[in-house]
């Protein structure tokens, strides 16, 4: 994960200042992955990795549980009868991509940017994780519309 893809919100001017120099992005505090709350002592480096992560997999769990209506990681049955537990990181990356996006979806070339890739990379992991979630949870998971894939649920 790069720092560009963490999005902050914090109170504190000192973190904003250290966030935004690492290259994070500082967003309202609805739409944060991390908050980070001024008047808390100072975090080591590591520990302040740690804490970013665990926030950003917590956010990240209550996506796909909203998504899949029900615990995502404990493994029981999602759509159908397909067990949702044991995504693989892209296909995680690419439905919670998509459900922030909403009914507007998002378009290859932004998935490939997300992903990290130039526009003039030769690669097929976004069709290709798209279309391992198609074959688990039904071909109408994820359509593409108008040059954009979106989430139906």
């Amino acid at each position: 994960m790069s720092w560009n893809e963490i999005r902050f919100f914090s109170d504190c001017p000192v973190w904003h200042g250290i966030m935004t120099d690492l290259g994070a992005v500082p967003v309202p505090k609805a739409s944060a992955d991390v908050e980070i709350k001024q008047g808390k002592a100072p975090l080591a480096p590591m520990e302040l990795k740690a804490k970013i992560l665990a926030d950003i997999d917590a956010r990240e769990k209550k996506v796909l549980d909203s998504v899949f209506g029900h615990d995502a990681n404990s493994g029981p049955r999602g759509r159908g009868t397909q067990a949702v537990g044991g995504l693989a990181p892209a296909q995680k990356k690419i439905v919670i991509m998509l459900q922030r996006a909403g009914a507007a979806g998002l378009g290859s070339e932004e998935l490939r940017t997300a992903f990290g890739y130039a526009h003039t990379t030769t690669t097929h992991t976004i069709e290709t994780a798209v279309s391992n979630l198609r074959a688990r949870f039904g071909s109408d998971f994820i359509k593409f519309e108008n040059g954009r894939y979106i989430v139906r649920l």
